[in-house]
């Protein structure tokens, strides 16, 4: 039989996002070409098309998007709007349905600020993490630090002070407190455990 030819292809592969590969999609587009359209931005996702739109929309609520003048044509002669972006920030805005700002929580905080700071205390990563809606309580504040340690994201120094491990600046999100059968770590940033993984117990049958 005579042998088949074939020839190497590169399949492109659109992968699935949140708000969070939303954001960062519509950050690289105003970066490269400026102005964009919901199905600029949909040709870099895999996800229901009305979830971006309904995000892009209270972007531009927020003020975080603005909508520039004229539309451009889509490819059926179709008028499509095209935004610019107004308010650039690292981690992609949290909104509700009116468009309102969902404010960080006492967690996020104290992580930004971590990542920020080269070294600090406890006292001093309270201060500043402070803002006027966000108080960061000391123990609430020490427990944080205790976990961050006790998982190998930081590094106790002398006299009270710690670091951010080199490496383990793992993003923006905070790593979160989750139970499986032991208290671990949960990066969402990596979406992984870290830390020491919980010991096993075997299950009599």
């Amino acid at each position: 039989m005579r042998a088949e030819l074939y020839h190497k292809a590169s399949l492109g592969v659109r992968v699935p996002r949140g708000i969070q590969g939303f954001w960062d999609i519509i950050c690289a587009l105003a970066a490269t070409q400026g102005g964009f359209t919901i199905t600029d931005v949909d040709r870099e996702s895999n996800v229901n098309r009305q979830e971006i739109k309904d995000y892009v929309r209270l972007l531009a609520k927020a003020g975080f998007l603005a909508i520039e003048t004229p539309s451009r044509r889509g490819p059926h002669g179709l008028s499509a709007t095209v935004y610019c972006l107004a308010r650039k920030q690292k981690a992609a805005p949290r909104l509700r349905d009116d468009g309102s700002v969902i404010h960080a929580t006492v967690q996020e905080n104290l992580w930004t600020t971590i990542r920020n700071l080269k070294t600090f205390g406890i006292a001093e990563l309270r201060f500043g993490a402070a803002t006027e809606d966000i108080k960061p309580a000391y123990g609430a504040t020490r427990v944080f630090v205790y976990r961050l340690t006790r998982a190998g994201y930081l590094s106790r120094l002398s006299k009270g002070m710690f670091r951010l491990k080199p490496g383990m600046d793992t993003g923006p999100k905070p790593p979160e407190r989750r139970a499986v059968r032991a208290e671990v770590m949960w990066d969402p940033n990596l979406r992984a455990f870290v830390g020491e993984p919980p010991i096993a117990k075997e299950v009599s049958r």
